[in-house]
């Protein structure tokens, strides 16, 4: 795809838009050199891609890329010997942390399964974590090199705040001494060129002995190192230049540790600024109301983009336009007036393929699709050309020439405003033979036009649409809608005569016209009238249709109930009446113990029970059958994760007990029937983001902790900002899976740095439902609540 191309149709206007959705230098260059692609499986694994990132987004928010930075210049010129400063080295720190933060987001056993492509790019993220550590042993988060970076460093610091201290008690006896005090500007002690001196009046300079380092502008002011302090001076100097050198080796080694993982830490941002570009494609696809192409296979390139938007122009206004090319019909010939909306069309058609061909979702309706193209090729747009004394038809025409040999059966070409700018009848007749011969060699075309022989071309060629952008002549505007299958009407007449023009000159220009012209003309006219009304025939029809599908429901429903409730009262009735036939039986055993010596008695007796016998025969017959309890799933077995119908919660099998099966809920354990449950799957899941179990020991760890009693809060008072983070999410990982519903992080006040970063981390943890600032009585903002999903 030449740039001249991206440049027309304004694809360099959607990655830059797309830029915007980046969140660092490294993810924005990629979107601003995005290119199409005309392989047609990377197109689809890109389109699967943005869509995985789409779907991360959705359920959990942002990914936790914050942080990251791309320093490849600077890990370049590591590998050459060059001594990073500390920012540098803490930017590379930061994006470590970040590509942790992703690497364990994304690379979970349920994002693998979900979000495999997420995942496989993850898989590239190397945290290297000695470095990390390196640098945060060596460098506090305001950029200091810590005492305890080296214990020679720490040893130089404590000499040198020995030193200082003695230093500041000479110098500040020299100044609070009485026989001092007239002869200096002012009792302080301030630093020149790096030495401690006194501001002296510089008429008593020579009653105060020592080096002169500085003087003021208007000279009454001499800064003098005292005699007294000067070795005291020259001690504290050296141990300063000592700890620079210290700082600085410091520094080096850890430069060369960056120069050696040079490939790791250039691999990791590379794959930070893919995930990056990933997750600006999902969100500009959100923004758009995107919806992913289905790219298929296809003998020959096509495209299907029903209700079609132009993603630069305001969605809330633009007119959707479905387009098609490239199944029954190779060309499509657009007219209709200017303004309508054809070169927007063009252009919307143009764009989408090349953006979809990109990897971005477009804006369109569900259902699009598109055969991928080896090439889009464009000739849109005013082509006057100044510079080169070009006219508008010989700037087109050159245009169209440069890619006429290019353009091969796989490739689209549109073409704006068709052989205009030059005679008429030279015009149609040209443009009509570049059809013919973009058709003949199976060019997938859309071309516009206001020739009225294009639109018999159109009509008589095999394998060549009409189709037209539609005007309102009542309003005079526009309505941008196209219609495949007509070409657009003669609008002149009627407008001029909808604007004033007297109807004789009106009948006058009309009468001047080819009969063929007006005749066509009406048959167009009475054409779009029969669809209009076919059309709104449809839609009646189609709301018929769902309006006797809305009472079929209901009434389906009604009779259910009916059935439902029918069956109630028959059983109800049912148990009514054994319960009064049992009754009844009791109370004749009874009669007939008493009566056994009355033979009559005895016999009638018999008779009534043989009566209600066969009333509970009737009983019986007339009973509605028992439902069918149906068998248990024949997979049903323990680990398998079911459906508890009653409850409707999910759960995994821990045993079977005959007809029933007892089931983990969460940190519940029911025993209930099998036969309301409903097998989900063989084997029960980890959570999203959360590693499968192994045989390693990381499976151990988490069994473990699983199992132990976590406590309610975690205490991070005290710790650095690095180490607090590790334990926070060792904490969560320990609290999520031991069921606490919430917990308690206890971070402090202090510089706020470190509440800073618990609450950052928790905006982005896969498990945290949502968290909050204590409240006066739970720890104020010095605690924050976690609640877990």
């Amino acid at each position: 795809m030449d740039d001249k191309t991206l440049e027309r149709l304004d694809f360099d206007k959607v990655r830059r838009r797309l830029a915007e959705h980046t969140t660092f230098s490294a993810g924005r260059h990629l979107a601003l050199d995005l290119v199409p692609s005309s392989d047609a499986e990377a197109v689809a694994a890109r389109l699967a891609l943005t869509g995985e990132a789409r779907d991360y987004t959705d359920r959990h928010g942002a990914p936790p890329i914050a942080g990251a930075h791309d320093l490849r210049q600077e890990i370049e010129a590591a590998t050459r010997g060059k001594i990073l400063l500390v920012q540098e080295l803490l930017e590379i720190s930061d994006t470590l942390s970040a590509a942790r933060r992703m690497r364990r987001a994304l690379s979970g056993a349920g994002n693998r399964e979900r979000r495999p492509r997420l995942a496989q790019v993850a898989e590239v993220l190397d945290p290297c974590p000695a470095l990390y550590d390196a640098i945060q042993a060596a460098l506090d988060d305001e950029g200091n090199v810590l005492d305890s970076a080296s214990p020679a460093l720490g040893r130089i610091r404590r000499e040198m705040r020995l030193a200082h201290d003695r230093l500041m008690r000479r110098l500040e006896g020299i100044v609070n001494s009485a026989g001092k005090r007239q002869i200096l500007q002012e009792a302080l002690i301030t630093q020149r060129r790096g030495r401690y001196v006194v501001p002296v009046k510089s008429e008593f300079r020579s009653r105060m002995p020592g080096v002169v380092h500085d003087t003021s502008d208007s000279g009454a002011t001499v800064f003098i190192e005292p005699l007294a302090v000067v070795e005291l001076g020259n001690r504290y100097r050296e141990l300063k230049l000592d700890e620079e050198k210290e700082v600085e080796r410091i520094l080096r080694e850890l430069s060369g540790l960056v120069a050696d993982e040079a490939d790791a830490l250039v691999s990791t941002i590379e794959a930070l600024a893919e995930l990056d570009l990933a997750f600006a494609c999902g969100d500009y696809a959100h923004a758009l109301r995107a919806v992913a192409p289905e790219i298929v296979d296809a003998p020959l390139p096509l495209l299907d983009f029903p209700k079609a938007r132009h993603p630069l122009l305001d969605p809330e206004t633009v007119v959707p336009t479905s387009i098609r090319v490239g199944e029954s019909f190779r060309q499509l010939v657009i007219t209709g007036p200017n303004t309508g909306g054809k070169t927007v069309t063009l252009k919307t058609t143009g764009l989408l393929t090349l953006m979809a061909q990109s990897g971005l979702h477009i804006p369109a309706a569900d259902g699009a699709r598109l055969a991928v193209f080896d090439a889009v090729f464009a000739d849109i747009g005013d082509e006057q050309s100044i510079e080169q004394s070009l006219s508008t038809f010989s700037s087109h025409l050159t245009n169209i020439i440069s890619f006429l040999d290019e353009a091969t059966d796989s490739s689209l070409v549109l073409l704006d405003e068709l052989g205009a700018g030059t005679d008429p009848v030279e015009g149609a007749a040209l443009a009509e033979a570049l059809l013919r011969h973009l058709h003949d060699r199976g060019v997938a075309t859309i071309a516009s036009t206001h020739y009225s022989e294009l639109k018999a071309y159109a009509h008589s060629q095999q394998g060549v649409r009409n189709a037209s952008m539609e005007f309102d002549v009542d309003t005079l505007q526009p309505t941008y809608e196209l219609t495949i299958g007509l070409p657009g009407r003669s609008n002149a007449l009627a407008i001029a005569s909808r604007l004033g023009l007297p109807q004789e000159i009106a009948e006058a220009a009309r009468g001047s016209m080819a009969v063929s012209e007006v005749v066509m003309d009406d048959l167009l006219a009475e054409i779009r009238d029969a669809r209009s009304q076919a059309e709104e025939d449809r839609r009646a029809a189609a709301e018929a249709r769902r309006q006797a599908d809305a009472w079929a429901a209901k009434l389906e429903a009604a009779v259910h109930d009916v059935q439902s409730e029918r069956a109630d009262i028959l059983s109800s009735a049912r148990r009514q009446a054994e319960a009064e036939l049992e009754a009844a039986r009791i109370a004749i055993r009874k009669i007939e113990r008493r009566a056994r010596s009355n033979e009559a008695t005895s016999q009638a007796i018999a008779e009534a029970a043989s009566r209600l016998d066969r009333v509970s025969e009737v009983l019986e017959a007339a009973a509605e059958p028992e439902p069918e309890v149906p068998p248990p799933p024949s997979d049903l077995r323990p680990g398998v994760r079911v459906l508890v119908t009653s409850v409707n919660q999910a759960g995994e099998v821990l045993r079977l007990v005959g007809k029933d099966a007892e089931v983990q809920l969460g940190r519940l354990r029911l025993t209930v029937p099998v036969s309301d449950l409903q097998v989900q799957s063989h084997q029960a899941e980890p959570p999203e983001n959360e590693v499968a179990p192994t045989s390693g020991p990381e499976s151990t760890l988490h069994r473990t902790e699983a199992s132990e009693d976590v406590p309610m809060e975690l205490d991070l008072r005290g710790m650095r900002v690095a180490e607090g983070l590790d334990e926070l999410d060792l904490y969560l990982d320990r609290a999520m899976l031991s069921g606490l519903p919430w917990v308690r992080v206890i971070h402090g006040h202090g510089t706020g740095a470190m509440r800073t970063a618990v609450r950052d981390t928790l905006r982005h943890h896969p498990h945290v439902k949502r968290s909050r600032r204590g409240e006066p009585g739970e720890g104020g903002d010095g605690v924050t609540l976690v609640y877990f999903e």
